[in-house]
């Protein structure tokens, strides 16, 4: 092995994963002493993963193997260009969109060493005359020339206090150039981005901080209410958060330090319990909208004629509705706000559709869907318009709401208070609300209860559907579910591989030994008849399911002497034809955490990195996607249940495995969730005693703490 250290511009990116690092090529290197190289550099190393045009200087050993030279990066940081090193910069770099190895050069054989300071002027219009440039593109350059500059210079001076490079990231995107600063000021801001004991010791360590420092103090109260808040809670009751400030320093006086952290404003004491501000603010803030709502009128009320909905082949009249649903169906035509509360084959849609028809027709309806292939399915079963909250959300970001409309949104049980807020904030004052689920269901992944609440209340504008009316003798999967709804565990016929009619709920017991293969051979079989998902409790069974699949996947096409070209995504690599789910909101190309697609196409490098189409479901045309796309990115044969939450599949493989974190994920409200997924089949594999204790037991998220109170709406 040789040390060496060097700097370049990343003329390509071989593989990237948030997890792992990258592997990289520095085009100024790409030839060390006559032999091509790579660059390895692993993800505790570096603050940020490389981007096509950065500056990079590296420092390690080069390792050679049978497949070449490599650098394996024990320090790497993120540097400015010098010289003529700007040219590449400039040319390669996404942020500077439209400049291009053309319009770099020409700027470097205008200016030479002059550019740098040219570009610290950003005087982007001077620019754009002299060098005959669109103006938006001059105006852009100048303005991500400044954001680099700031960027690799914060990046040092975080790397200088030692931080670890996630928590140096996220202080970066929240506070931007003022980060240093602001951690100065108070290291244990940075609580929100990692765990107590982390940002203590970087406290101790780089600002001798003092035990009993009142900033330390609030810090602790701060910690304790944060530790709650990702188990979902968005209250303390006063004497657990005493118990949790003692508990991480016995010396320090709990009552002292709430009492600090009450006068400093981070958090608020109400009712015996403590809320950190912004969850208060948040939940108060739904509580005073949905107040209003409920005091002001409805627009054009009292339009429940009986009339047969529009839409529908088969009108439905007010008649033909239960007397549960005509109640359900008053609620929503005489208020400004109303909560429906119903499970699987209840009769939801049929009294969404029914409500529709005897709304005005220039009253604009807006259905909402946590996931686009919920949106989709709405639509479908309702013949109206629906889509995403995120398009949604996204449509008001560039206020393209009307002034006045009434929205309906569907699996609310999925929308944690955080998401229920942003939808008030987004709706205008004159709009209306109706939120529609089942509290049997998941708790959203966020914090906070609302819809879960209302089922405690007995609210005039709550109702709730208990009657099962889609009960289908081929499949009775609603009755199971009911029988899961009410803990009461089911009694399901085995499946019978080969034998089986894929009509219902069927359950395949089996040993910690072999439930992977059993999982597996069900899905192949169920999958010949059509389309076919697994949905499994914890993250190690889905990464397990999907390594094994795409294993599988490519030795079938070897097998038939088909071309294999894999690319690497976030935990793994994917071939053409395998499924795919995306994981995060990207609404200006409107892609959706959720959004499950099949691999259409992989590309090799073409001097900018790898690259896949994928066309996503209920998606016209194929997406690109490529670079920091593909870490967004993740196989799909196996999906957890909350991304499988809001979508429904033909057939459903239910896996709970029999690890430790499974029994405590796969709860009562898991399995009502996992098996009301599928539409004509579900196969249970796992541990029959797991199953049945889990089913027996009340659903886990009944007990988070909230500080979200009823009591002033039920009054309204």
């Amino acid at each position: 092995m040789t040390a060496i250290q060097f700097s370049g511009v990343v003329g390509a990116i071989w593989s990237e994963s948030e997890a792992r690092g990258a592997i990289i090529r520095l085009d100024d290197v790409q030839q060390w002493r006559g032999r091509r190289i790579s660059v390895r550099i692993p993800r505790k190393v570096c603050f940020k993963l490389p981007s096509i045009g950065e500056i990079w200087t590296v420092s390690g050993n080069l390792e050679t193997s049978d497949f070449g030279d490599q650098l394996v990066a024990d320090a790497a940081y993120q540097g400015h260009p010098e010289g003529q090193q700007v040219v590449e910069f400039l040319a390669k770099n996404p942020r500077f969109a439209g400049v291009g190895k053309a319009i770099a050069k020409r700027l470097w054989d205008r200016w030479g060493d002059d550019l740098y300071s040219v570009l610290d002027d950003a005087d982007f219009e001077m620019i754009a005359i002299e060098m005959k440039l669109p103006m938006p593109l001059a105006a852009n350059m100048v303005d991500q020339w400044k954001e680099s500059r700031i960027e690799v210079q914060v990046l040092r001076n975080l790397q200088a206090l030692k931080l670890p490079p996630k928590i140096a990231n996220q202080a970066i995107r929240f506070w931007g150039e003022k980060a240093v600063e602001k951690i100065k000021e108070n290291p244990y801001r940075l609580l929100p981005f990692s765990s107590w004991a982390a940002i203590d010791n970087v406290a101790r360590a780089a600002y001798s901080m003092q035990s009993f420092d009142p900033r330390r103090l609030v810090a602790m109260t701060e910690a304790v209410l944060y530790k709650h808040l990702d188990q979902g809670n968005t209250a303390v009751p006063i004497n657990t958060l005493v118990a949790g400030v003692q508990k991480i320093d016995p010396l320090v006086n709990a009552h002292e330090a709430i009492d600090l952290a009450v006068s400093d404003g981070t958090c608020v004491v109400h009712e015996e319990q403590a809320q950190i501000l912004g969850c208060k603010v948040i939940e108060d803030g739904i509580l005073n909208r949905m107040s209003r709502l409920l005091q002001t009128p409805r627009r054009n009320r009292g339009l429940f004629s009986g009339a047969p909905i529009i839409q529908s082949e088969q009108p439905i009249f007010a008649g033909n509705l239960t007397e549960e649903q005509q109640t359900a169906a008053l609620v929503f035509l005489e208020n400004r706000f109303g909560v429906l509360l119903g499970g699987a084959g209840m009769g939801k849609t049929t009294l969404l559709r029914y409500v529709y028809s005897q709304l005005p027709a220039e009253e604009v309806i807006v259905q909402l869907a946590l996931t686009n292939k919920a949106a989709n399915r709405m639509r479908e079963s309702t013949g109206r318009y629906a889509c995403s909250i995120a398009a949604f959300l996204g449509r008001a970001d560039d206020n393209q709401l009307p002034s006045y409309f009434s929205v309906f949104v569907d699996e609310a049980s999925m929308l944690d208070a955080i998401m229920i807020y942003r939808i008030f904030l987004a709706m205008p004052e004159d709009a209306n609300l109706y939120l529609i689920g089942d509290h049997h269901q998941l708790p959203p992944i966020g914090p906070g209860l609302i819809l879960h609440k209302f089922a405690e209340t007995e609210c005039g504008f709550v109702t709730r559907l208990t009657k099962v009316m889609r009960q289908s003798e081929e499949s009775g999967i609603p009755g199971v579910a009911a029988e899961i709804r009410n803990q009461t565990p089911p009694n399901l016929v085995p499946f019978d591989s080969g034998l089986s009619q894929f009509n219902g709920v069927f359950s395949r017991w089996c040993t910690q030994s072999q439930f992977l293969h059993d999982a597996l051979a069900t899905w192949r079989e169920l999958k010949t008849h059509g389309q076919t998902q697994i949905v499994a409790a914890t993250r190690s069974i889905v990464s397990a399911i999907n390594t094994s699949l795409h294993i599988e996947h490519v030795q079938a096409l070897a097998s038939n002497g088909e071309s294999i070209q894999t690319i690497n995504i976030k935990d793994g690599s994917v071939a053409v034809g395998e499924p795919v789910i995306y994981l995060r909101n990207n609404a200006q190309r409107q892609l959706f955490n959720g959004l499950i697609g099949r691999v259409v196409e992989v590309s090799a490098d073409n001097g900018a990195g790898e690259s896949v189409m994928v066309q996503f479901d209920d998606i016209d045309s194929p997406h690109e996607l490529a670079s920091d796309d593909l870490q967004d990115l993740s196989l799909a044969y196996a999906i957890t249940c909350h991304k499988a939450q809001g979508s429904q599949w033909q057939y459903i493989v239910v896996v709970s495995g029999f690890s430790k974190t499974a029994p405590r994920i796969a709860d009562n409200s898991w399995w009502y969730t996992a098996v009301t997924r599928c539409e004509q089949a579900c196969v249970i594999v796992g541990s029959k005693e797991g199953f049945d204790k889990s089913v027996a037991a009340p659903p886990r998220s009944f007990a988070r703490t909230t500080g979200f109170r009823l009591h002033c709406l039920e009054a309204a």
